[in-house]
């Protein structure tokens, strides 16, 4: 089959496949990031990721909101006044960050707020995005694994999997600094077309666009078989033209990859041969307790990636 042809059948696909806000003519082509919160526990990751949240509020002009959540489960054995006590030595650390700061001139033309909560995080979290209008969230995350993810979960993979805002993870393994102070000019955006990818498409696209970068679009295979079948090959590569051309995305700016193998893997090793400066990822919400025995391909990513991760929820969770 060529690829003239297998584009000419799956134009119809891309169409229909689109979410209803995008069922028009244009496509929704920007992003817009009006407030950015930085969740931090003010660990060594969460100093890493700070860079990068200063970075997009500074390209898209939003304001900054520095929070940090207390847990009182953590301080129900040593009694009610501990979690106060925990709550005001939080606003005194974060209006210290806040300080430095601005004494350094990091948040030099950047609007920012402080913010402290306490309560369950699934509680709070909800309703700060909603008083603030949040439009997206940058956490550092420590990156556990096995038995330690088992124990003592992860407040990244717990946000990024019930927040519906889009969520900037930076893990442990980033060794990328060009995001945080000349943007991401290498963004890699991989999609099956589920809705589970769908739901990062106008990110991945509208933020390519934002710093002018080169934008990879990548189909995963999972199936020996598939990749052996040159119609698949070639489908594969015509929905992605097709998904650029809807876009109206510049081709020379664009690359196209079709890989066979376990998702993360492919993912993974794709943003290093193309040194990602960031990664645009769909995911689906958690939906029961297995998910935290298990390794989702979405954990795995923002754990081993070089670059940092922004999750999106799909919309059908919402």
């Amino acid at each position: 089959m060529s690829t003239d042809l297998a584009r000419s059948e799956v134009v119809s696909n891309i169409h229909s496949a689109q979410p209803t806000s995008q069922t028009s003519s244009e496509p929704e082509s920007r992003v817009a990031f009006r407030n950015v919160l930085m969740a931090t526990d003010f660990s060594k990751c969460s100093e890493r990721a700070l860079r990068y949240a200063i970075g997009i509020a500074c390209r898209y002009g939003a304001t900054l909101h520095l929070f940090h959540w207390v847990d009182p489960t953590a301080y129900r054995m040593v009694g009610e006044d501990a979690v106060q006590m925990a709550v005001e030595a939080a606003w005194r650390d974060l209006q210290q960050l806040d300080t430095d700061l601005v004494v350094k001139g990091l948040l030099r033309s950047i609007a920012d707020k402080v913010i402290v909560e306490q309560g369950e995080l699934s509680d709070v979290l909800p309703r700060v995005i909603a008083s603030h209008a949040i439009d997206a969230i940058i956490i550092g995350t420590h990156g556990r694994t096995g038995w330690k993810k088992m124990v003592l979960g992860s407040v990244a993979e717990k946000i990024f999997r019930e927040v519906r805002c889009p969520v900037l993870t930076v893990g442990p393994n980033v060794v990328r600094s060009r995001v945080k102070d000349d943007g991401a000019h290498d963004i890699l955006y991989p999609t099956d077309f589920s809705p589970q990818s769908r739901a990062a498409e106008a990110y991945a696209f509208s933020i390519s666009e934002k710093y002018s970068g080169r934008l990879t679009l990548l189909r995963v295979l999972e199936t020996e078989t598939k990749a052996r079948e040159p119609e698949c090959v070639e489908r594969a590569k015509a929905e992605l033209l097709s998904l650029a051309e809807w876009h109206h995305r510049e081709m020379d700016n664009t690359e196209f990859m079709v890989k066979t193998g376990p998702p993360a893997d492919v993912i993974l090793r794709a943003a290093g041969q193309k040194r990602a400066d960031l990664i645009v990822l769909g995911v689906k919400a958690r939906r029961a307790f297995a998910d935290r025995l298990m390794w989702p391909n979405a954990y795995r990513i923002v754990c081993e990636s070089l670059c940092p991760v922004l999750t999106v929820r799909t919309l059908a969770d919402q």
